[in-house]
């Protein structure tokens, strides 16, 4: 079952290794979480290290659309970012260079 406490647990474990697999990073990143356990939150890089809060940021770059189960999956590594994207069960609005510099993440 995927929560949203699971979620924001998965963002602080993230956000413990973001300076390693994307240093240099400086963007504003949405998080739009459909389904049991979804909300919305925003993540900001600045030098590759990120921080998170909720809610949606207007002035996001870029904004992740996805279930919150299949977000619990990318951050386990059990669903490819590529394949969500080609199957459309992740959607990107805004900037994708930004989210392709993400992709590490989840790799």
């Amino acid at each position: 079952m995927t929560d949203k406490a699971s979620i924001e647990a998965q963002l602080d474990e993230t956000a413990k290794i973001t300076q390693q697999k994307v240093p240099g990073l400086n963007a504003v990143v949405g998080l739009d979480l459909a389904g049991e356990g979804g909300g919305q939150w925003t993540l900001r890089f600045v030098n590759g290290a990120m921080t998170w809060a909720e809610g949606l940021d207007p002035a996001a770059e870029a904004t992740l659309k996805l279930a919150a189960k299949d977000w619990d999956a990318l951050t386990r590594k059990q669903l490819n970012p590529v394949s969500a994207f080609m199957t459309g069960r992740l959607k990107v609005v805004g900037n994708m260079a930004v989210i392709m510099k993400l992709q590490t993440l989840f790799q």
